[in-house]
């Protein structure tokens, strides 16, 4: 039980403060975005090449490389609603349907049986971050979206694509880690395969990213001093945020996950208000 809380704790702090430095790192330059997560990926993996290769691969490839599909998917998709001019208030209140997704596509794929106290959180946990966040901003879709300018319309099919990968993705992950003996390994496992593969993904964005270094993206005027400050603070952040997860989904079901992450969505929007 005190493992299960440090591992909720760790995660709250981390995707919360990765997410708020992600959002100021964006604030300087939205053209940063794809870089950023291309370099959080490569230090996941080159933190975990070492342990990878003196031991042999348990998860089948079929599994890694459709979640590697996934994950990468939601990772782009997550970086272009945010370039696209769609703030955090208004991203959450897109994505908070991904707890509610979850529980659906457990009832639908996996065929859970319904309890009513699991109803009633989710209900509660949706329906929480739907009011909290619509009540941060004035007028918040006045404001924040735009539907007459073509930038703000695909952020907004962004964000409602992602509302479902995610937990598309978390249902996988368990159904693959339910067949592994080894849980806690076995999500290890999966993720540094996830990222290794996600990697290839790049190769299709190579020109684009090739174009903006060779723009002066990363010139020391643009990442010396505070911005430079935030990319580090959200490339740690990222690899403490990601672990946690990936430990959590070894430990609780999808919706249990999901319930969490949703949790952490709530005080990135209560972070963000204060701020």
């Amino acid at each position: 039980m005190l493992k299960l809380a440090a591992l909720v704790f760790g995660l709250w702090t981390s995707c919360s403060t990765n997410m708020l430095t992600l959002e100021a790192l964006l604030g300087k330059d939205s053209r940063m975005g794809d870089w950023i997560t291309l370099l959080q990926t490569l230090i996941i993996v080159l933190l975990s090449f070492p342990k990878r290769c003196r031991q042999r691969r348990k998860v089948p490839f079929a599994a890694i490389g459709f979640c590697s599909f996934l994950y990468y998917m939601s990772s782009s998709l997550n970086i272009w609603s945010l370039q696209y001019g769609i703030s955090v208030p208004l991203y959450i209140v897109f994505r908070s349907s991904s707890l509610l997704m979850t529980f659906l596509c457990s009832l639908v794929f996996q065929k859970k049986p319904v309890y009513f106290w699991e109803v009633f959180f989710v209900l509660v946990t949706s329906s929480g971050l739907f009011i909290v966040s619509w009540a941060t901003r004035p007028n918040p879709v006045e404001k924040l979206l735009d539907l007459d300018e073509r930038g703000s319309v695909k952020g907004l099919v962004c964000i409602l694509v992602c509302s479902f990968l995610n937990p598309l993705m978390s249902i996988v992950q368990e159904e693959v880690l339910n067949h592994q003996e080894n849980k806690a390994e076995a999500s290890e496992e999966l993720l540094f395969y996830i990222q290794l593969f996600s990697l290839t993904g790049y190769i299709f964005q190579a020109k684009q990213l090739v174009s903006l270094a060779k723009d002066g993206l990363f010139s020391q005027s643009r990442i010396s001093g505070e911005p430079l400050v935030f990319l580090l603070l959200n490339l740690v952040t990222q690899v403490f945020c990601i672990r946690f997860v990936f430990a959590l989904s070894a430990q609780v079901n999808a919706v249990a996950l999901q319930m969490a992450l949703s949790v952490r969505k709530l005080l990135s929007l209560l972070l963000d208000y204060f701020r």
